[in-house]
Order: structure tokens, then sequence, then C-alpha cells
């Protein structure tokens, strides 16, 4: 029994040892940590709702700019040459109503325009039938044909008053069915230009009924095909992703311990684990606003949870490295580099505490 609780006394000895070796390996090294490449990725997507026609590429298949991905059709378009369709049946009935009703107008002036006139007519025949009776009558008394010739005579009179009534009715009919003319000559302009703007939109939208063809925007490899044939997609949703061929990042976790004082702009060594030799210089462009876990990938105990603070380095596109190689990044001990000075300031602050 003894001797069980020596071993288990030493193993406990030898792991408190060993971690504390490592932790203290790590402060001494406090410049050094891990990260993976990887490559910018381009979400292809439209701004307009789609049906897919063909898919022409699968994941992992490398593609060149300009190389065709997919072909799709709009699948706005029949709805909007239906809306411009029933636009255009309601304007022509718009138009048609309209011009019925001014039309009517036009008949019913007419017709209250005879309606008067003949009236007018009417007493105009019947005072011309009593001035005649008048002069026969006169003509038969001796001494009073001079009054029935009169100006003053009330029948003149009157007649003249009916004479002037019908050429004021006959003006302001004219008038009125002039105006009424003049609306339906405007309203056929408008319907034209509107016309002729509806058709030639929905002979512009007939031509891009044809299918649409989706394109590489650089040259790459396809890492994921969300689309398939005859399926509906929403605008802005993506249909696949492309990765450039050669990495372009680097990806790694800064450990929450180190006394390293990382800024963007800053320049950062990555170096090939499984060839030492290989190696670029690379510039610090992202870094993450909260701690979170490592992955297991890049701990330095794999079974040991760590936590740190993400950053992106971005490297040059002329590197060697492959996609997503595990790789080492250094802090370039460069005394004229913010970087350098970031550490030292660092460190010198811990020192005075």
């Amino acid at each position: 029994m003894k001797n069980r609780l020596n071993f288990v006394y030493l193993f406990g000895m030898v792991m408190v040892l060993g971690l504390y070796f490592v932790l203290k390996q790590t402060h001494k090294k406090a410049e050094m940590f891990y990260g993976f490449t990887q490559s910018e990725e381009v979400i292809v997507n439209l701004d307009k709702e789609v049906s897919i026609r063909e898919v022409l590429v699968k994941p992992g298949q490398t593609v060149k700019k300009g190389e065709v991905l997919l072909k799709v059709a709009n699948a706005e378009l029949p709805i909007q040459m239906d809306d411009l369709k029933v636009q255009s049946d309601l304007l022509a009935d718009s138009k048609s109503r309209d011009e019925d009703q001014i039309r009517y107008q036009i008949s019913q002036l007419r017709i209250r325009q005879n309606s008067e006139l003949m009236q007018i007519e009417a007493e105009i025949k019947k005072c011309m039938q009593k001035l005649e009776t008048q002069k026969t009558l006169y003509a038969e008394v001796n001494g009073l044909s001079r009054r029935g010739n009169s100006t003053n005579n009330p029948l003149k009179l009157e007649l003249e008053q009916w004479y002037l009534k019908r050429k004021s009715v006959q003006k302001m009919y004219r008038e009125q069915i002039a105006y009424q003319s003049k609306l339906l000559h405007k309203l056929q302009k408008p319907f034209t230009l509107n016309s002729t703007l509806m058709q030639k939109q929905i002979a512009a939208n007939a031509e891009r009924l044809d299918d649409l063809e989706v394109k590489a925007p650089i040259d790459g490899f396809v890492r994921e095909v969300y689309s398939h044939p005859y399926e509906h997609i929403d605008s802005y949703r993506p249909m696949l992703v492309i990765n450039k061929t050669v990495p372009t990042q680097v990806k790694s976790y800064l450990h929450e311990n180190l006394a390293v004082n990382l800024q963007k702009g800053d320049a950062i060594k990555v170096l090939s684990i499984t060839n030492p030799g290989v190696s670029v210089v690379g510039e610090v462009t992202g870094l993450g606003v909260s701690i979170v876990e490592i992955p297991e990938r890049l701990r330095r105990i794999p079974s040991f949870k760590t936590y740190g603070r993400e950053i992106i380095v971005r490297i040059p596109e002329s590197n060697t490295f492959l996609q997503n190689e595990k790789v080492k990044l250094e802090v370039i001990p460069d005394t004229n580099h913010p970087l350098a000075f970031g550490c030292a300031g660092h460190q010198k602050e811990e020192n005075k505490m």
C-alpha cells in the first residue's frame, strides 16, 4: 500500500513538473505561435431571383476567371412581363373608357344643341307667322300700314331676340364640343407614348428570357456548391463558393498569456513546419475582439484546452504553402518595426510590475 502511495506521489510530482516546464517554455517562446493557411473565399450570388437551369461545376474543381459556372434564368422576368401586359391592357381599357366618356359628352352636347335650336327655330317661325298675319291685317286697314312696318314693332323686336339667342346657343355648343374634341385628341398622345414604352419593355424582357451565364470572378477552385438544377434561388442567396488556389492568409490564435502586443499592419514571419526552409513575411490584417478557445490542432498540448485571440495574417500569393497547412508564426525581431516596439513596451511594463 505504501509503495502504491509513493508511486502516485511520484506520478503527481512528474505531472506538476511537466506542466510547469510546458508553461515555462510557453512563456519563453512568447513570440512564437501556430496557425494554418487558408485562401480568401468569394461567395457567388446574384441581385435578382433566378431559376437554376444547369450546374457546370462540382466541389474541388479548378476554375479560371470567366469560366461559366452556372446557367440560370431570371425568375422575375416572366412576372414582370405579365405585370407589364396587365398594365398595358388596363391602360388601353382606361383610354377606351375615357374616350367613350368624352364621345358621350360630345353626343349629349349635340343632342342638347339640336333640341335648343329646334325650339328657337319654332319660336322664330311662330314669330314670323305672326308678323305676316299682322302685315296682312295692317294692309287692309287704311292709315295703319305704316305702323305695321315700324321698326318699333314688338314682333320684330322679339324676332331679333330669337335670332340673337340662336347665334349665342350655336357659339356656346360649338366651343363646348371643340373643348371635348381637344380633350379626346390629348388623350391619345400620352397613351401612345406609354403604350410604346411598355411594348419596348416587354420586347426587351423577352430577349432576356434566354439563359444567363454565371461566370467565375477569380482563378481558384470550387469549395462548395449550394444550388441544384431547377431550384429557385432568392436574390443574394449564395449559389457557390470559390477559393483562390494559393493560400492568401494565415489564421492563428495568440495565447491570452503571451506578452505580445500585436497591431494591424505589424509584420509576422510565417514558416512551414514540414519544410523549415520555406518562409514568407506576412502582415497582420485582422485582430479578434474577444478571447476564444484555440482549436485543438493549434495547441501545444492538444488535450489541454487553451484560449487566445484570433488573428489574420495576409501573406503574398507567391508563397508555396499548401491549403490548410499548419505553419509557425514568429514576431520579426526588428527593433525598427512597430511590432518590436510594441512587444518591448509590453515586457517593460511587466518588469515594472
